[in-house]
């Protein structure tokens, strides 16, 4: 008998590890904006208020970037911070979550984040944006490469 639980909880110990493991893709993923690509470098240099954006590429990409940027450029306001910034997939549509304050609390004042599409594992057709669990639109929404 002991025999038996020792080889279950080695049979569970064992495969915990492996059940948490992280994709190396993720849907929703914070970047660094240091290692963006180049374009999105200069679409975040010509941001001029604080908000939050979306940016991609192309009109059909499946990948999109989602800025929120807290910083006072004009240095006559408080900074805005962001914290808990989260998705989840309800009725087709992307919902993205974020806290927004103008304490610290280890919040940082401009985050980058990455959407794969092809990543989620549920489909969406829209995308929607919660500031303090309140529906908010985005400041801006900016897509490249399309012409008319």
């Amino acid at each position: 008998m002991k025999r038996m639980i020792v080889i279950l909880l080695s049979v569970v110990m064992i495969s915990i590890p492996l059940g948490c493991s992280v994709q190396s893709q993720q849907p929703f993923s914070k970047m660094e904006i240091t290692k963006a690509d180049q374009n999105i470098k200069q679409f975040i240099d010509q941001v001029q208020d604080k908000g939050v954006y979306l940016f991609g590429d192309k009109l059909d990409s499946d990948q999109y970037y989602v800025l929120l940027d807290g910083v006072d450029r004009n240095n006559t306001e408080e900074p805005i911070y962001f914290t808990d910034v989260y998705t989840k997939i309800k009725d087709e549509t992307l919902n993205i979550f974020y806290s927004e304050t103008t304490k610290r609390q280890n919040g940082d004042k401009q985050l980058l984040f990455k959407i794969d599409k092809n990543q989620f594992k549920d489909d969406y057709d829209n995308i929607k944006l919660f500031k303090n669990n309140e529906g908010i639109a985005f400041t801006s929404i900016v897509v490249q490469g399309n012409t008319p």
